[in-house]
């Protein structure tokens, strides 16, 4: 009896570990062969194939003029840099429980605390220029730690940076 040819035919699963390792060793042969067949006709179906799963990473542009902007607007303003209650908030989990605060006591604290973030940041830019970088890292941070408790200076206490 004549098979239809709109059913595809099933193929029968080997039993045994060698069968099974060498049916797939055949379709794998025929796969290549189909493979470089149609290669063969067509040799750019390869690289159009490669460019479509692998595109071209697009190159994000940078806004200048937007950051610029930003940068006028945040030293413009006198706000804060932190919200008040996150600032609270990180006091009162540093301090325990174990005092209250008022909130001109919290508003000079974070006052102070940012105004040494600022500083300590703006010496890191400095140093960060100095070697000739665009990054800064905490090597730049802690030379600028180092620098000012060598100067004697008593604004970062005993801040110690982690080597």
């Amino acid at each position: 009896m004549a098979r239809d040819k709109g059913i595809p035919r099933q193929r029968v699963m080997p039993t045994t570990a060698a069968a099974r390792k060498a049916a797939y060793e055949q379709r794998v042969a025929e796969w290549e062969a189909a493979w470089a067949h149609h290669h063969e006709r067509h040799p750019n179906a390869r690289r159009a194939v490669w460019e479509v799963r692998n595109p071209r990473p697009r190159m994000k542009k940078v806004d200048k003029q937007k950051a610029i902007r930003e940068i006028r607007y945040y030293q413009k303003s006198g706000d804060l840099i932190f919200s008040k209650a996150a600032f609270a908030r990180l006091v009162r989990e540093i301090d325990g429980g174990q005092y209250r605060f008022q909130r001109s006591a919290l508003d000079a604290l974070q006052v102070a605390a940012e105004t040494t973030l600022v500083t300590l940041f703006e010496c890191g830019l400095k140093a960060m220029i100095h070697r000739g970088r665009v990054t800064l890292t905490v090597r730049d941070t802690r030379l600028v730690v180092e620098i000012a408790q060598g100067l004697g200076s008593k604004f970062f206490g005993d801040y110690r940076l982690a080597k």
